[in-house]
């Protein structure tokens, strides 16, 4: 009997976030946070996945808190507050492509560059995107995406970690 088409999707999509987070945990082992953690940023090909353009990637050391790198819908809370960041940041980023994965649009879909303001204020307000309704992810899932955009980023689980995690979900 053959998998079923959205067993064999779902497969598809733990491989393709395990190697993602290998990947940011390769990164940050490298003591380097990358800063513009997004879709457009993870190249496939031939199902083996890397984390593209490091341009922006800086020493954990040296990040100030005034810099705010990469994409505005991608950026956590606190780099939006303008505070001292590190690797969380990333792992804030990566909880909103494990969205984007699952639900096959960008999680701030209704994103409006001209208001970048309302925009960062509802981030920094907890606003976040739903993992409720009819096409939800499973609940190991939706738990590791709400664990990396966690308000707190002490809060949010380090990338060799969610590697761990979603190798055994299955």
């Amino acid at each position: 009997m053959d998998t079923p088409a959205f067993i064999k999707a779902r497969e598809f999509l733990r491989t393709y976030a395990v190697q993602v987070a290998r990947g940011l945990a390769y990164i940050h082992g490298n003591g380097l946070v990358h800063r513009d953690l997004k879709l457009d940023n993870i190249l496939m090909k031939r199902g083996a996945v890397k984390i593209a353009d490091l341009g922006l990637a800086k020493p954990m050391e040296v990040i100030a808190g005034t810099s705010r790198a990469g994409a505005l819908m991608y950026a956590a809370p606190e780099k939006l507050r303008g505070e001292v960041y590190n690797c969380k940041a990333d792992i804030y980023s990566f909880g909103l492509l494990l969205w984007e994965m699952w639900y096959g649009i960008y999680a701030f879909q209704n994103f409006d560059s001209a208001d970048d303001f309302t925009f960062v204020e509802k981030i920094k307000d907890g606003v976040r995107p739903d993992v409720t309704g009819r096409t939800a992810p499973s609940g190991l899932w939706a738990a590791m995406m709400e664990e990396c955009w966690h308000g707190d980023p002490n809060k949010r689980p380090a990338a060799h970690t969610i590697s761990e995690r979603l190798q055994d979900l299955r």
